[in-house]
């Protein structure tokens, strides 16, 4: 699951000291829990997940529009 990868990512970044998952759904509590079995990613481990996330973020997104203004003179 998405969520299980991208929760591994986060929990494994060394500026995060907690993560709060919130959610209703049983299905959903599995997939978070799920997050903390086996080792965290590696920061090399990291890195190949975000080239994989990045494209699909809101970060990468507001990051590529401010990047266009300033090509733009705006």
């Amino acid at each position: 699951h998405w969520a299980t990868l991208v929760l591994k990512w986060e929990l494994a970044h060394p500026a995060v000291t907690v993560a709060i998952p919130a959610t209703t759904s049983p299905e959903h509590v599995e997939q978070n829990l799920a997050a903390l079995r086996g080792v965290l990613p590696d920061a090399r481990q990291r890195e190949a997940i975000w080239r994989v996330l990045e494209p699909h973020s809101c970060r990468s997104a507001s990051i590529g529009s401010s990047r266009a203004a300033r090509r733009a003179g705006k």
